[in-house]
């Protein structure tokens, strides 16, 4: 598997828009390419973010120019017919939303000696009560993850913010966190 991002100025959501379905857009869907990317100017540059899920598990990656710190994945299914904002405990704009962390260091698939890479790995539930933010998510089927939106926050080792990356159904969703 190719991951789906080449590199975050590629990746997610990288699928023909056309109608057509093949064996591989059942199995797995990719949110690659971010709309945006907005770093601080410091030492460390976002080099490529975003994620692919298969029907079990999905896999959420950042790489950076540079040793990074924590790392926040929001998603929220901003395609879905029901979304109309107004939160709602985890129902926000009328549908689920998750936040996860916990990512971990992983083997670098980026270019450079700098390079830095960072992921999470969440099993897919069905049930919003077997959902547990850094752990599981809803957003495991390729109709889900294609009306999904995706914002990454990332900091440095000091905990500063360093920058971030949206992308996916609506990535000006979270324009106002993270302008582009």
């Amino acid at each position: 598997m190719l991951f789906l991002f080449l590199t975050l100025g590629c990746g997610l959501f990288d699928k023909d828009d056309d109608d057509e379905d093949d064996e591989e857009d059942e199995d797995e869907e990719s949110s690659g390419d971010s709309d945006t990317d907005t770093d601080t100017g410091a030492s460390i540059t976002i080099t490529m973010a975003g994620g692919s899920c298969t029907e079990a598990t999905c896999e959420w990656a950042v790489e950076a120019s540079g040793e990074f710190g924590n790392v926040t994945l929001e998603l929220i299914q901003t395609g879905d017919p029901g979304f109309s904002c107004g939160p709602d405990k985890e129902v926000v704009c009328g549908v689920w939303m998750e936040e996860h962390t916990g990512f971990r260091p992983a083997p670098c698939e980026g270019a450079g000696a700098d390079c830095v890479r960072k992921e999470l790995v969440l099993d897919a539930v069905s049930s919003p009560s077997d959902q547990v933010n850094g752990s599981t998510t809803l957003f495991d089927s390729p109709d889900e993850i294609r009306t999904t939106s995706w914002l990454f926050m990332v900091s440095d080792t000091s905990g500063a913010f360093v920058g971030c990356e949206r992308g996916g159904h609506d990535p000006g969703y979270f324009s106002e966190r993270c302008p582009g």
